[in-house]
């Protein structure tokens, strides 16, 4: 009897399980910056994050911030000037500051190291009440503060337009500064989408909570759905901060000099073999986002991942060939350098690899001459 085909088995469901959080990862890795920020809006509007991070009782706190290293916001930002404007120019937000300006009266009123604590990085969280006595504000001025640091913080960001940013300057979000600290850099985000840092969840005190008789079925439903919101958010933001730590120790030269020619090999895949991502998330974190460089210039993050600039592999090109020429007039070698020994040179000392071809590619980009042009040219000098 021809019983056909056998059935295709069905997916274990724990495959299924571990598939759906990868792609509602990848679907909040693809979110332009101002769905994003809706996103963490609605995490940090929520009732029950509120309920469980603005409270002065220890075993109720559920979550807190936690900032990464080597990061905070931009000066513009934490300056709070009148005449900051957001980068997407979004009308509404400008209508917020001029309705409030009263609120950025009393950011200055409680002094800015308060306005860090209890507001900006909210590091030191606590009900209403108590920062309104720490703060010397009314309960109505510190929740319409709470309100308005997050709505703003969250929605836009602030900064001085840059002296030189790229022609399609629109198509791209701003996510930080690289500014220069010390002996290295550190990295200043625009927004609190991601200044803030990442949410810390205390998942044993959320175990115990699902005993307590207080919450009731659906809050407790609710309060697993903005975990799930949350941890979605803590991926972007943690993938994002690795992935510009990243570019600051590979790219340090080159930041520190801004030639074109320091930039290193330091390709997506490479990034994502480091980092233990699939190189699509790596492309959808980096996709339409910018930097402004310690020079106060606009550049693509893309920019500091491929390999190396065309501009610098001609200026490393024309360096090797300055030594070629000593050394062939001074009869050190035989014959100019063959495109596979530039090749060579180019991966020994600059760790920039390329195929021979593209080397030949190169040469005629920069009016380069072959081998044996190059020898004639070198004998009549």
């Amino acid at each position: 009897m021809n019983l056909g085909p056998a059935p295709r088995p069905s997916p274990r469901p724990r495959t299924l399980q571990q598939l759906v959080p990868r792609l509602k990862i990848a679907r909040v890795m693809s979110l332009p910056e101002d769905s994003f920020g809706q996103l963490v809006l609605s995490v940090e509007r929520h009732p029950l994050f509120r309920r469980f991070f603005l409270t002065d009782d220890p075993g109720k706190k559920l979550f807190s911030y936690q900032r990464y290293p080597r990061t905070g916001l931009t000066s513009g930002f934490l300056e709070l000037r009148d005449e900051a404007s957001p980068a997407s120019g979004d009308a509404d937000i400008q209508s917020l500051l001029e309705e409030k300006k009263d609120l950025i009266a009393l950011c200055q009123r409680i002094g800015r190291s308060n306005f860090e604590t209890y507001f900006l990085y909210a590091e030191r969280s606590a009900s209403p009440e108590t920062i309104a006595r720490a703060c010397g504000l009314t309960i109505e001025e510190s929740k319409r503060l709470l309100d308005l640091t997050t709505e703003i913080g969250i929605r836009a960001e602030f900064f001085s337009s840059p002296s030189t940013s790229p022609e399609n300057y629109s198509a791209f979000s701003r996510i930080a500064h690289i500014e220069k600290d010390g002996e290295g850099f550190s990295i200043r985000y625009t927004s609190l989408r991601y200044g803030r840092g990442r949410y810390a969840i205390q998942y044993d005190k959320l175990a115990a909570l699902k005993k307590d008789p207080s919450l009731s079925p659906s809050d407790r439903q609710a309060l697993a759905k903005l975990v799930q919101s949350m941890e979605l958010v803590n991926a972007r933001r943690s993938t994002m901060n690795q992935i510009l730590e990243a570019v600051l120790n590979h790219q340090n030269e080159f930041l520190s000099s801004g030639k074109e020619e320091t930039l290193k090999d330091f390709t997506q895949e490479k990034l994502a073999a480091q980092l233990g991502l699939h190189p699509s998330t790596v492309s959808r974190a980096i996709s339409a986002k910018a930097i402004l460089a310690p020079w106060n210039q606009e550049l693509p993050l893309k920019d500091f991942l491929g390999r190396g600039s065309i501009h610098g592999v001609l200026a490393h090109l024309a360096r090797i060939l300055e030594t070629e020429e000593t050394l062939f007039r001074a009869g050190k070698i035989p014959e100019p350098f063959r495109d596979p020994e530039i090749a060579a040179r180019l991966k020994k000392e600059k760790g920039i690899i390329l195929a021979v071809r593209t080397i030949s590619k190169y040469r005629s980009l920069a009016g380069i001459p072959n081998i044996y042009a190059r020898a004639k040219s070198y004998e009549q000098k």
